[in-house]
């Protein structure tokens, strides 16, 4: 009886201290300096283009006072309009994802 206790006691208290969340990110402009592809025969300086994304968060606050552990995960999706070597409009997809470990320590 005691050790089923003290098992779910431990499962609620790390249920309690991992922290999850997530956003989705508004739209917004780009600018790819310098561009990525060939602009006809040669490399624009800028290529402008419009993203939009989410991301989501994980924090896991440790039994050591003021201390924290987690990660964030961002997504993006960006559109870029290019025209290529043959005369044609194309647009550019390009996703990129970023990781980023997060460790927090408030004094």
């Amino acid at each position: 009886m005691f050790q089923h206790a003290s098992v779910l006691a431990v499962a609620s208290a790390v249920a309690l201290a991992a922290c999850e969340s997530g956003s989705a990110r508004m739209p917004g402009f780009t600018d790819l300096s310098p561009g990525p592809v060939l602009n006809g025969s040669t490399v624009p300086d800028h290529l402008p283009g419009f993203h939009f994304g989410a991301g989501a968060a994980l924090d896991y606050d440790t039994h050591l006072e003021h201390f924290a552990v987690g990660f964030d995960a961002l997504f993006r999706y960006t559109l870029a309009r290019y025209t290529a070597a043959g005369g044609n409009s194309q647009t550019l997809r390009l996703p990129s994802l970023a990781v980023m470990p997060r460790i927090r320590y408030v004094f």
